[in-house]
């Protein structure tokens, strides 16, 4: 955009970063703490890099302010609420003869700040997920196993406990889950 070298240091290139996630709706009231569910649409903007560092090669990291257009009928819903550190990641640590290779992938999003959505009860002002990949990429085809490690899954403590349709459920937000994944690229 401005034609010159913004480098610096291990910071390569500097991009204006984007981000939507978005849902269905809540099938009930279950979620929501205002009684009105709706569903789930976030997006953010924010401040994107590519950053070379050691052994990783190039990554990607981007810091963004996260608005809540529907956040399942929270508080923060319609709210500009927090922010979300994001790195990515992607190194080929072995190649084969064949063209086909291992690569260790994944991604580490930290998103804090949650002022509107920490009112609600059960709700956190932060999350925390973290994905380690191994994959084996071949042709158009990959297969992996994913460990991700998370805090506060979605902004909801760990341990706190919702009532839907008259039985309670304590939410566990927090610890280890393992993915197999068969992927196809297009």
């Amino acid at each position: 955009m401005t034609g010159k070298d913004l480098s610096l240091g291990p910071i390569k290139e500097w991009y204006v970063a984007g981000y939507l996630k978005a849902g269905d709706n809540s099938p009930d009231n279950s979620f929501s703490t205002t009684g009105n569910p709706g569903g789930l649409f976030h997006y953010g903007i924010g401040l994107g890099t590519d950053l070379e560092l050691p052994w990783f090669g190039k990554t990607g990291l981007n810091l963004l302010a996260i608005h809540k257009k529907e956040d399942y009928g929270s508080s923060a819903q319609g709210e500009w609420d927090g922010y979300s550190l994001q790195w990515n990641w992607f190194k080929p640590v072995y190649t084969f003869d064949n063209g086909a290779f291992v690569a260790y992938q994944g991604y580490m999003t930290y998103d804090f700040g949650m002022t509107e959505v920490h009112k609600d009860p059960g709700k956190s002002d932060y999350s925390f997920q973290w994905y380690h990949g191994i994959y084996y990429h071949i042709n158009n085809i990959a297969l992996g196993y994913g460990l991700k490690i998370y805090k506060n899954m979605a902004n909801i403590h760990d341990g706190a406990s919702y009532d839907i349709n008259g039985k309670s459920y304590t939410q566990d937000t927090t610890g280890v889950g393992h993915y197999f994944d068969i992927t196809y690229k297009f």
